[in-house]
Parts: structure tokens; C-alpha cells; sequence
């Protein structure tokens, strides 16, 4: 008796889990804020830059994502806003956001030291798991250069003069 008691328990409990499982809210169900949130919160886990700005558009069923940080007066800020954005755009585009194309700024105070602009197609062929250089990761961007067309299909990087070397 203690058996068919359980059955029908067991039952509930498989039907509540199936249901709630397809209920599950998917990143486009979420606001334009809630993304913003979530994308602030991946690019900047340790807190350790300004995030200036967060702007992002639903399109086709993806995010289009604008990206203002500033790094502040730091030392060696040259390589540390390469790191940065290598990592911010990492942490990105293998998280589960569906994201079509995104453009970061990278700012020194009052001025923009590296503008970088990748979409979705360019992004799904680099290996994200850090084997390359630094180096390595922006000579390779920097051949892939392409703003015209689909902006998935971009890849971009703009460094200011003073602020960065080529």
C-alpha cells in the first residue's frame, strides 16, 4: 500500500519538473536592464573597472550590445586594456547571451585608448580558452578586419595612437 502512495507523488513530481523545465525563461524573454545587468556582471566579475554604459538592442532574436568601461589611471594600462577586452569579449561570447555583435570601449579617463567591434560568426571561430597571446589574439583580429555588411560578420579594433601601440 505504501507503493501506490508513493506512485501517484512521484507522478506530481516528474509533471511539475517537465512543466516548470518549459517554462524556463530564455535570455531574449529578459529586458533590455536584465541583459544589461547580466552583462556587467560578466565583464566586470571582480569589479575592477568602471562600467560607463551599457546599451543593448533586441534584434532577430539577438543582442546587439554597446559597451562603454573605464579602466582609470592605472599602470600599465597599455596591455591591461588589451586584457580587458580580450577577457570582457571571452566572458561574452561563451556565456549563453545570444549576442549578434558587440563594440566596446575601453577608456583612459576622459579618452577612448582601444575601441573593439566583433560579431557573433567572427567570434564562434576563435578559440576562447587563453592558449594564444595577447599579442597573438590582436595580430589574428586585426587580419580579420571587416566593418561593412552583416554586423555579425565584423571584427574591428581601433587602438588610439598615444594611448596604445600598433
Amino acid at each position: 500500500m505504501r507503493v501506490a502512495g508513493i506512485i501517484p507523488l512521484v507522478f506530481v513530481l516528474i509533471v511539475f519538473n517537465l512543466f516548470s523545465i518549459s517554462q524556463t525563461a530564455t535570455p531574449f524573454d529578459l529586458t533590455a536592464e536584465e541583459i544589461a545587468r547580466r552583462v556587467g556582471t560578466l565583464i566586470n566579475p571582480k569589479g575592477s573597472v568602471h562600467i560607463q554604459g551599457i546599451k543593448v538592442d533586441k534584434g532577430d532574436g539577438q543582442f546587439n550590445v554597446e559597451i562603454s568601461v573605464n579602466l582609470g589611471n592605472c599602470w600599465g594600462k597599455k596591455e591591461y586594456a588589451k586584457t580587458y577586452a580580450r577577457d570582457a569579449l571571452a566572458a561574452l561570447y561563451t556565456s549563453e547571451l545570444p549576442i549578434s555583435h558587440l563594440l566596446l570601449n575601453v577608456h583612459d579617463g576622459d579618452q577612448i585608448l582601444l575601441t573593439v567591434a566583433l560579431g557573433r560568426n567572427q567570434a564562434e571561430t576563435i578559440d576562447w580558452n587563453g592558449r594564444e597571446s595577447l599579442n597573438g589574439f590582436y595580430e589574428r583580429m586585426k587580419s580579420r578586419t571587416n566593418y561593412q555588411g552583416n554586423p555579425a560578420d565584423y571584427c574591428w579594433l581601433m587602438e588610439m595612437k598615444d594611448g596604445l601601440s600598433r
